[in-house]
């Protein structure tokens, strides 16, 4: 359904010029919705789902008459119809209401630190709820890019869905731009036109799964505590190769015939890339996956 030109990062140049390609963006997004049917998925009347905010308010005890720390009312725990910022599903015009399906991925979206206080409220829908779930497209673009036989176009189609649900969870932070949420206000606001109650993405920060809630009132809430953070963890992978001063490295120097006193010895110098290859561990070979006597082991499903 998809043309020949289409990708996400393709879609999101077009709409970052504004109506000059309108037509453009719009057959992307007829594209998303005639290869949405098997991301249909059915949230039913009464499931609770959980949203946090960070912080609290004193309350203050009647027997006592001292104030302690409690979780935010009910009003604060909806985000407001107007003056909202910008997010992946939301305008200042269209707020979302974002809840989580687990609470330790919802207290985590609010990027607290050690001590913070959550107020984490659980919502219950108050109506069965149509929405997109793109939180199982996995494979994106650059994965087929960088492999050595051509895409099907089945396999272009889903990594097409891979990069949309990859804008999706991509974690926000307060220095986001509103022009970084173009495509996803663009993608929710055509299937909320198209009749879907929401959007479902993977949390990016916990095991559960981030549903954005085009309509405010289809949740009601049932419940809310107080926490406090007990420690924050972090995982960090590189993802390119490290440059270097060569004036620190004499190997470096000498193998591209350049003094360590000199002033391009103090530049930055890149590692080009001149290749892709297959690491050795995706390579298949004829016994890869058996066990020793050439039979498949049984796996757990």
């Amino acid at each position: 359904m998809f043309s020949h030109d289409a990708s996400f990062s393709h879609f999101e140049y077009l709409l970052s010029q504004g109506d000059e390609h309108a037509d453009g963006a719009a057959r992307f997004l007829d594209a998303l919705v005639a290869t949405s049917g098997s991301r249909r998925r059915r949230l039913p009347k009464g499931r609770t789902l959980a949203r946090a905010q960070r912080g609290y308010v004193m309350r203050e005890e009647p027997d006592t008459e001292m104030a302690v720390p409690d979780a935010f009312l009910p009003e604060r725990m909806k985000p407001p119809r107007e003056g909202m910022r910008d997010g992946r599903a939301s305008s200042k015009e269209k707020p979302c209401l974002y809840l989580a399906t687990d609470p330790d991925a919802a207290m985590a979206e609010v990027r607290p630190w050690v001590g913070a206080h959550i107020s984490l409220a659980h919502f219950k829908l108050i109506k069965d709820c149509m929405l997109i779930d793109c939180s199982h497209d996995k494979v994106v673009s650059i994965e087929l890019m960088l492999r050595e036989d051509p895409a099907t176009p089945a396999e272009e189609e889903a990594a097409i869905w891979g990069d949309v649900a990859h804008a999706f969870s991509k974690p926000l932070t307060q220095d986001d731009v509103p022009s970084e949420y173009l495509a996803t206000q663009a993608i929710s606001e055509r299937f909320q036109r198209e009749g879907y109650d929401g959007i479902a993405y993977q949390s990016p920060l916990g095991k559960g799964k981030c549903i954005a809630l085009f309509d405010l009132d289809a949740a009601e809430l049932a419940q809310c505590a107080l926490f406090e953070t007990k420690s924050v963890t972090h995982t960090f992978g590189q993802i390119n190769n490290w440059y270097c001063i060569p004036k620190h490295y004499q190997h470096v120097a000498d193998s591209i015939g350049i003094d360590v006193s000199s002033p391009e010895a103090a530049r930055p110098r890149f590692l080009r890339i001149v290749d892709y290859r297959l690491c050795e561990e995706d390579r298949e070979t004829p016994t890869a996956g058996l066990d020793a006597e050439g039979q498949e082991p049984d796996r757990e499903v």
